[in-house]
């Protein structure tokens, strides 16, 4: 379990807040990058559109593990640890 120290002047809910943000704004960018991307993907391409789909929720979904990484848990494990982690939560959130 890892620990987080709270300086005395600021509360843990100020801390939670700001992680609740981070990660809601990282689902909200992930959702529009996704919905910009199947609608130009299905513009350009002649092809049924479940490959714009697919195209689309592959390059969402590493957003998605890249931010919440990086901006909402600045994870510090390697990648090789912790990319097969994510597609197992995501399932588990379903």
């Amino acid at each position: 379990m890892c620990l987080v120290r709270v300086p005395e002047h600021r509360s843990a809910g100020d801390d939670a807040l700001k992680l609740l943000a981070r990660f809601g704004m990282v689902g909200i960018a992930s959702t529009i990058l996704y919905a910009a991307l199947v609608t130009a993907f299905i513009g350009t391409a002649r092809c049924h559109p479940i490959q714009p789909s697919l195209g689309a929720y592959a390059a969402a979904t590493l957003y998605s593990y890249l931010a919440y990484r990086s901006l909402t848990f600045v994870s510090g494990p390697s990648h090789r640890t912790e990319a097969p982690r994510f597609p197992a939560i995501l399932d588990a959130l379903r």
